[in-house]
């Protein structure tokens, strides 16, 4: 009743207060901060393990059981979610909102370790990410032109992206698709049988073909060179790096180490020029 006594008898006192307070209410509004992405600790720890060439059932028996095994034991996992695919397995961790997230993936992340031993050899190293709404991308920026698509990603690698990594307050530049060199080798299954040799000894003579060693170093005055051993192998000769052809283990120096020209077999199939991945976007 006293408000309501004041305002009847100082009608122009009580119209002041009203609109102080609205160009204050005003006032706050506009210096308001707005974040798309607030500054919320949402407890959720990913944990991708990726192992080529197996079946979703091999993933869930040889990986994704174990890791879930692995983390159960954390304190504070309130649900764990996962999903199998093809060579890929993806292992979602729910904690209590009362669980700070960076300690949650610290946990995680010592608990994988540890079972690091009991999963495949073949495997990658598992990846654990805890989820981050800030850190999900702002722009996405599509890049093309009339170059060729290798000179557009070497460009866009080069020269865009850190130019983008550079500018105040970006945290991480991804860079999805591109025209990556790579060398593909067309096997004849004829000539396989022929020589009676398997895929498996194609990838083999591949991948031991002009190996490099590093040896040490040698220092000469003001120079410092590097000292590489490098295995030559001609087609099938080294049998995946236990034979090794005429020529092989000649040490060599130089300033500074490359790698070698891969040897493929020309016996078995064709070569063909690099190819081209999918189209060149940065997030």
């Amino acid at each position: 009743m006293k408000l309501a006594d004041v305002s009847i008898e100082r009608p122009v006192f009580a119209t002041m207060m009203i609109f102080a307070l609205i160009v204050l209410g005003l006032f706050s509004y506009m210096k308001l901060n707005i974040d798309m992405y607030p500054d919320v600790d949402i407890p959720f720890v990913t944990v991708t393990t990726v192992l080529r060439g197996a079946g979703p059932e091999q993933i869930e028996t040889d990986v994704t059981k174990k890791i879930e095994d692995a983390v159960n034991p954390v304190a504070g996992v309130d649900h764990i979610q996962s999903t199998c695919q093809e060579g890929l397995s993806i292992v979602v961790i729910q904690f209590k909102l009362e669980i700070d997230g960076r300690t949650a993936a610290q946990e995680v992340r010592e608990k994988v370790a540890a079972a690091r031993a009991n999963l495949p050899t073949e495997i990658e190293d598992p990846v654990i990410t805890r989820f981050d709404p800030a850190s999900l991308p702002i722009l996405t920026l599509t890049v093309s032109g009339s170059r060729s698509g290798k000179a557009i990603t070497t460009f866009t690698k080069d020269v865009i992206k850190k130019r983008l990594e550079n500018v105040p307050g970006v945290g991480a530049v991804d860079l999805v698709g591109g025209d990556e060199r790579e060398i593909q080798v067309a096997v004849d299954a004829a000539k396989l049988r022929a020589y009676s040799l398997s895929i498996e000894d194609v990838i083999a003579s591949v991948g031991a073909a002009n190996m490099e060693v590093p040896a040490g170093s040698l220092i000469n005055g003001p120079r410092d060179r590097h000292i590489a051993r490098r295995t030559h192998c001609p087609p099938f000769g080294c049998g995946g790096g236990e034979r090794r052809g005429e020529g092989a283990d000649q040490p060599r120096a130089r300033e500074r180490p490359r790698g070698g020209r891969p040897q493929h077999p020309e016996a078995v199939g064709e070569q063909h020029g690099p190819g081209r991945r999918g189209d060149q976007d940065a997030d």
